[in-house]
């Protein structure tokens, strides 16, 4: 009994952690979206407080850069990078750029609303051009969302307490321990959430019955592909 008690707390407490973490995920994390998104959003007046990391100098006439950018649009914040082309050089789509530019980012987007309030901020965080102030920072993204490093750490606690109750805890319901792990490695918070709620380990009797029915490894395997690529967890 006091062994159940002690799971129930270490579950409550992983619930909890993860309830948190979805909600710092939204309200410091950065959701990764496309320049056509921001192009929208700039025409219809709905992007604000635009960041930029620096472009390339104005004399530079040969040359690229991957520019990252910041906007709000609504009580949802967005990032995207573009690829900054100059001269003869080809640019082309990749690593995460989802647009070539042929000019600075700024003139592009002022183009597009020329009252458009823009910030240029450098990775370290040093301010520069128009205005400065917050560095973009080290980061990490999962579920489509970029978030500050210190959430990232939080993530990997709680996967790693998720999957050690997994391991160490009474028999699930519903899904095998097997199907719980592939719904935990490749789905997140989704399948840890699922698995503190769904799984019994928050029940006075937790422990499967010896002939329930129960989803297996390889059914469960094929769930959590299907869920990862619909969630972005295995982008």
């Amino acid at each position: 009994m006091r062994r159940l008690r002690v799971t129930q707390a270490v579950a409550v407490v992983l619930l909890v952690g993860w309830v948190a973490l979805l909600v710092a995920t939204v309200a410091q994390g950065h959701r990764t979206s496309s320049y056509s998104d921001l192009v929208s959003a700039v025409r219809s007046g709905d992007a604000t407080d635009v960041q930029v990391s620096p472009s390339l100098r104005p004399r530079t006439t040969n040359g690229q850069r991957t520019v990252e950018i910041r906007w709000r649009d609504g009580l949802v914040r967005h990032t995207t990078s573009v690829l900054e082309v100059r001269g003869r050089q080809a640019g082309s789509w990749g690593d995460g750029t989802s647009a070539v530019l042929r000019r600075p980012v700024p003139d592009a987007l002022r183009a597009l609303d020329p009252g458009l309030e823009i910030t240029t901020i450098s990775r370290d965080g040093d301010g520069d051009g128009d205005g400065g102030g917050g560095g973009l920072g080290v980061s990490a993204t999962y579920l489509g969302w970029e978030v500050p490093a210190r959430p990232a750490g939080a993530y990997l606690a709680l996967w790693l307490g998720t999957v050690l109750l997994l391991a160490v805890g009474p028999e699930p319901r519903r899904v095998t321990p097997w199907g719980w792990f592939w719904l935990l490695l490749l789905t997140g918070p989704i399948g840890a959430i699922a698995f503190l709620v769904l799984s019994g380990v928050l029940s006075r009797k937790p422990v499967a019955a010896p002939m329930a029915l129960r989803t297996g490894g390889g059914w469960a395997l094929i769930l959590a592909l299907a869920l990862g690529t619909v969630t972005g967890t295995l982008d």
